[in-house]
């Protein structure tokens, strides 16, 4: 009987807190995403990079993600969902869109650590990109 109790209290706290749970997965999602982004960036870029440089460059990517990623999910609920044709076809080439162009942030997150590591604060620039005035 005890134990019955303490699972309908269980559940209880569950039903009266489900968007703090809600909220913490959202947050967790977030991590994961910087977490494989901060991989990523640590063991593909072709100079060595310290770790407060991929730490922040990943973070600063990660948002530009997760900005893309809330975009499309808006673009498929809003627009897409109003025709089941729509719905069918249409995710099939979002879904591409956003692949593309998530792995495009990736691409530029790693350009910029890369520039970042290796002329930082603008210093040791090359003559050829510097404008003379």
């Amino acid at each position: 009987m005890f134990f019955i109790k303490w699972i309908l209290y269980v559940v209880d706290f569950i039903a009266e807190n489900i968007h703090i749970f809600f909220h913490l997965l959202n947050l967790s999602e977030i991590l994961i995403f910087w977490f494989f982004v901060f991989l990523l960036y640590k063991f593909f870029t072709p100079v060595s990079v310290d770790f407060k440089r991929v730490f922040v460059s990943s973070i600063i990517f990660t948002i530009f993600l997760v900005f893309i990623k809330v975009v499309f999910e808006t673009i498929l609920i809003k627009f897409l969902s109003k025709s089941p044709l729509f719905l069918t076809l249409g995710s099939v080439f979002v879904f591409l869109i956003w692949v593309k162009m998530s792995f495009d942030v990736i691409l530029i997150g790693q350009r910029f650590l890369y520039y970042y590591t290796k002329y930082p604060e603008g210093k040791n620039l090359p003559d050829k990109n510097i404008n003379k005035v």
